[in-house]
């Protein structure tokens, strides 16, 4: 099943039109742009953690939507993206650090290889839901760190689709390659994965 945040706009111009906004000094479209992230990423931070059982009893989805939120904004307020795509990148990479740190927080560097390991099912990899991840937390601590050391093209396609919820289509218009060209780096950014997880 493929798990897709589709809006009744398109996601990707709204973005585009408030980033255009804020760059011009308008202050209104930075709360718009943290009021639109929240929604779209509760849905998404919701996923994340519900197919980890070990986290969902003692994090709050709500924790790790408030960080992310926070880190968004000081990232904004440090420099205003140039378009959607790097703004979904950057959300991307921002949720990805937040997924491990909390992993860290709540179950130590070491704790959770010692006190919570699971058996590993490499089918997550065939999962286009978010947060369809490892099953120990710290694979999936360390499978989130893993995604930043993918090459810069198949790291994008998959941050795209796994983080952002984007459709084949989406990450294709998004990124302004073919559908074709977002199936094969998806495909061989899973198969990187999958060999250092199998």
């Amino acid at each position: 099943m493929e798990f897709f945040l589709s809006d009744k706009f398109d996601t990707t111009q709204h973005v585009e039109k408030l980033l255009q906004l804020l760059k011009k000094g308008d202050e209104k479209s930075k709360i718009q742009i943290i009021e639109f992230s929240f929604k779209r990423f509760k849905k998404l931070a919701k996923r994340m953690i519900a197919s980890y059982p070990l986290l969902r009893t003692k994090a709050d989805t709500d924790d790790l939507l408030q960080n992310f939120i926070i880190r968004l904004s000081k990232a904004i307020d440090s420099i205003v993206p140039k378009n959607s795509l790097d703004f979904f990148q950057l959300a991307s990479v921002l949720m990805r650090n937040e997924l491990i740190d909390m992993g860290r927080k709540l179950f130590g560097k070491d704790g959770a290889k010692k006190n919570f390991e699971q058996s590993t099912d490499p089918k997550f990899l065939d999962a286009k839901e978010p947060g369809e991840g490892p099953s120990g937390v710290s694979e999936w601590v360390e499978f989130h760190e893993s995604i930043g050391k993918l090459p810069d093209e198949e790291r994008s396609v998959f941050q795209l689709i796994f983080y952002q919820g984007f459709s084949h289509d989406e990450v294709s218009n998004l990124l302004g390659i073919s559908i074709k060209t977002v199936f094969r780096r998806w495909t061989k950014a899973k198969l990187i994965l999958s060999d250092k997880f199998v």
